[in-house]
């Protein structure tokens, strides 16, 4: 009896990852204790440039959600951050829910896991899953609530495109650095300024996969299009690379870690020539690149030691000084 005893409690307190379907509209992944804790939290966001995941990511989230439970949340996929994230961060718990409609964005068990989680990562795919999805929906009403009260948030690749206060949605499709400086008006750029709220990213959007796909000149067409339709007189942008993260604290200090690096542009004034019947020409941009260990803090937007380069754009040609 008393084998028997021990075994019901050991089942009850620790999961494998059986997918758990409790709606066409998503499905649940558990991991670890089914107890919940309550920990206490320090807020932060790690930005992930995509590719390779960075270790050190995880461990930290981890530590400042003060070791609870350690909740993914994802467009499409499975199951892949389970065992990875329990190898090498301690936590109580890993779950993951794969949101597939706007209706799991109401659901009160999906919003009740959001509740609970003292850290939330956003995998990478297709941003639309997430900006498309979740608008003005519970779901981002309680992630928003759970920047406010402290929980340390992260993504990667399209999980990192979401996190500023502007996002390239990708809503009707992709496009490369010398497509956005040709037509800086198209269509396709499509931006949203009304989804998650991190003040330490405030007037910022961000991109991905940065350097190893050429990304800077749709990233500063993007801070164009973003000054003339918000009326901004600066916008400022944070390209990072694969294999890379940027590690923000509340105060807005950020530590970049991983192989690649990180890529602090602002723009200190409206562009010259942002019309569709002519590529772009901007000739007030800087950027700041950091690698790892280097510090930035972004409440200044400078980092000690950090050369500030001038960048300019002419008839949609980019360059660095």
């Amino acid at each position: 009896m008393t084998y028997l005893i021990l075994w019901l409690t050991l089942l009850c307190l620790e999961q494998p990852d059986m997918p758990k379907t409790l709606s066409n509209s998503y499905t649940y992944y558990h991991r670890g204790s089914t107890q919940d804790v309550q920990r206490k939290t320090q807020g932060g966001l790690a930005l992930m440039g995509g590719s390779t995941d960075v270790d050190e990511v995880f461990r930290w989230m981890a530590d400042r959600g003060g070791n609870g439970d350690f909740l993914v949340l994802r467009g499409s996929g499975s199951d892949g951050y389970q065992e990875y994230i329990d190898q090498i961060a301690d936590v109580n718990s890993v779950s993951t829910l794969v949101i597939r409609d706007s209706k799991a964005a109401e659901d009160k068990f999906v919003l009740d896991k959001v509740k609970k989680a003292e850290a939330i990562f956003f995998a990478g795919g297709d941003q639309w899953n997430y900006v498309g999805k979740w608008k003005n929906t519970e779901l981002l009403k309680e992630l928003n609530r759970a920047l406010i009260r402290g929980v340390p948030m992260g993504g990667t690749s399209a999980g990192l495109a979401i996190l500023g206060e502007h996002v390239f949605t990708a809503e009707k499709a992709s496009l490369t650095s010398s497509e956005a400086l040709e037509a800086p008006l198209q269509d396709a750029i499509t931006l949203e300024s009304d989804f998650l709220k991190a003040p330490t990213l405030e007037n910022v959007i961000t991109d991905t996969h940065f350097s190893e796909r050429d990304r800077m000149g749709r990233l500063v067409t993007f801070m164009a299009r973003l000054q003339k339709e918000n009326e901004l007189k600066t916008v400022r942008g944070i390209g990072v690379d694969e294999k890379t993260a940027v590690l923000v604290s509340p105060d807005g200090g950020s530590r970049t870690v991983g192989e690649g690096g990180a890529h602090f542009v602002e723009a200190e004034a409206p562009a010259d020539v942002l019309r569709g019947d002519a590529p772009l020409t901007h000739r007030r941009l800087n950027v700041q690149t950091t690698h790892n260990g280097e510090n930035f803090d972004l409440s200044r937007w400078s980092g000690d030691g950090i050369e500030k380069r001038a960048m300019t754009v002419v008839d949609g040609q980019l360059s660095i000084q």
